[in-house]
């Protein structure tokens, strides 16, 4: 609390042995934990209810998940200006061609208006043998809660404790906690995970 993600990011990515650092607003595991909202292009009764995150223009690309259409947040995109779904999101919503999404606005709980900037292609972000559900990604400052730090292949004993040490320069008093992602992946799904993450709770 009180931790500027930015800064968190920064020196957490010069870590050695870290590529690269997101943040999100919510952890990823076997089952969804992040926020829900209706949707809706023009008529509120045909509103579609979505799965959301918060994240940062980092997140997308750090997890290597492909785009099928349009762009990613940028470094100086606006809060809560622009919105990022996926493809079922985007078919949910009566548009048959993805590229056609962009650019449209969609109302998010009658208070705010969002542009669709990019399209995903699906992918599976809760257990395996769940169905996809649509989902979208909003960009808001001082709305993310988690760190997602990409590792290379390193000795991950050693690298927990460079980024502890990194931690408590910036935030001596506030404990934190972590996981590898790919372990909780395999945890809930018992197969192998594909990339070795470490979530980090941040702030």
């Amino acid at each position: 609390n009180g931790l500027d993600a930015k800064i968190a990011t920064q020196k957490i990515g010069s870590v050695s042995g870290v590529t690269s650092v997101a943040a999100m607003s919510s952890d990823l595991g076997k089952r969804f934990q992040g926020m829900n909202a209706p949707v809706w292009i023009s008529d509120k009764k045909n509103a579609l209810p979505l799965n959301y995150y918060y994240t940062d223009e980092s997140f997308i690309p750090s997890m290597k998940i492909v785009f099928a259409a349009g762009k990613n947040f940028t470094v100086s995109t606006k809060d809560d200006e622009d919105i990022i779904l996926n493809e079922k999101a985007v078919h949910a919503l009566g548009i048959s061609k993805v590229e056609n999404a962009l650019g449209e606005k969609v109302w998010v709980s009658d208070s705010t208006r969002l542009e669709i900037i990019g399209v995903l292609k699906d992918f599976a972000y809760e257990g395996v043998g769940r169905p996809v559900a649509p989902l979208a990604f909003r960009n808001k400052k001082n709305a993310c809660n988690y760190l997602y730090v990409v590792a290379g292949n390193t000795d991950k004993k050693k690298l927990e404790n460079r980024i502890k040490q990194a931690w408590n320069t910036l935030a001596p008093l506030q404990p934190y906690s972590f996981s590898w992602l790919g372990e909780v992946i395999d945890e809930g799904n018992s197969q192998t995970a594909t990339v070795s993450l470490l979530g980090y709770l941040a702030f």
